[in-house]
């Protein structure tokens, strides 16, 4: 199985990360997201996707103008529930490419105030795979907080925090702290996130002494969530392989006929998605791409079905047509 792990920075990798991945059979390689960008066909079809964390924010698209695509990118996988995981910016990423947002993180005053270090969680359901990290100090660093879309809860959260992370089916999973952090690597981030650190005024030597103290419990509890949620996918996929012939998608445009046809085959295809690509104006080329060219269509693995208003198919899926 392929795993892309898409980064910002190079010392924010996959860390504790890539030991599970590789022993759930992960061949795994990695992108920067902007000088090597997933193509749509990368983001559809790719075994697994990782987004990891890094010093800019999901609202710099202006000054990095990639964070574009990257959102596109993200919201076509999603849509299609395919495996992703999100660290930190990689989880703010995904909230926004799901309909969320972020917002600056601040104190009592109004005024901006990173999280910055170590602390524990507050776990919100001890049924989710962030049970593994329940009590477990973990590493903050971030200055912005996630904004969930309705219908998503919040997994975990800290003081100030509300969102710490969130799941999506059993295919995404969103992680705002840094449970793949290796305590190793602790001064390449020092050096690489030095004028971040100055101008916080985090206390170095205490960050120092935290992760020595917390380091190796981290290493162990942010494997075992990861392992945790991979043996989900693995379910998913086996019981998804069963019924690979079942249409998995369908784009639309927003008239009535088109969510007739959508929410008859939805009674007998749970697991049918349907994309209005009126409300979701940024998912309309990277249709077009996969070949979608009459609304709507169906989607059917890497086959593209167009179901007219008088086709068969959908006489059979609504009954006035």
């Amino acid at each position: 199985m392929k795993c892309i792990a898409l980064y910002h920075v190079r010392f924010e990798d996959l860390g504790s990360f890539a030991e599970p991945l590789e022993r759930h059979g992960y061949d795994v390689s990695y992108r920067h997201a902007g000088s090597a960008p997933l193509s749509d066909a990368e983001w559809r079809d790719i075994d697994l996707v990782v987004i990891l964390g890094g010093p800019i924010g999901a609202g710099d698209s202006d000054a990095y103008p990639w964070l574009r695509d990257e959102l596109a990118g993200l919201s076509l996988r999603l849509s299609l529930q395919r495996p992703t995981l999100g660290v930190c910016l990689g989880a703010q990423l995904m909230a926004v490419a799901l309909g969320g947002r972020v917002e600056r993180r601040t104190g009592p005053a109004g005024s901006a105030a990173p999280e910055i270090g170590w602390s524990t969680l507050n776990i919100a359901d001890q049924d989710s795979e962030f049970k593994a990290i329940d009590g477990v100090s973990v590493l903050h660093w971030h200055g912005d907080n996630i904004v969930l879309p309705p219908g998503l809860a919040s997994a975990a959260a800290t003081d100030g925090t509300p969102c710490q992370g969130f799941q999506v089916g059993s295919h995404a999973l969103a992680i705002q702290f840094h449970a793949e952090f290796q305590p190793a690597s602790l001064e390449e981030w020092l050096a690489g996130h030095a004028a971040e650190l100055a101008h916080a005024r985090i206390d170095l030597q205490r960050l120092r002494d935290e992760t020595l103290f917390h380091g190796d419990a981290l290493v162990r509890s942010g494997q075992a969530l990861l392992a945790g949620w991979l043996a989900g996918i693995g379910a998913a996929s086996t019981a998804g392989d069963e019924g690979a012939n079942n249409p998995q998608v369908l784009f639309h445009d927003g008239c009535n006929v088109c969510l007739d046809i959508a929410q008859t085959l939805g009674l007998s295809m749970p697991g049918l998605t349907v994309i209005d690509l009126g409300m979701r104006p940024e998912l309309k080329d990277a249709a077009v791409a996969r070949g979608i060219t009459v609304l709507p269509s169906l989607v059917l693995g890497a086959t593209v079905i167009p179901v007219t208003p008088h086709s068969d198919i959908a006489d059979i899926g609504a009954g006035h047509h």
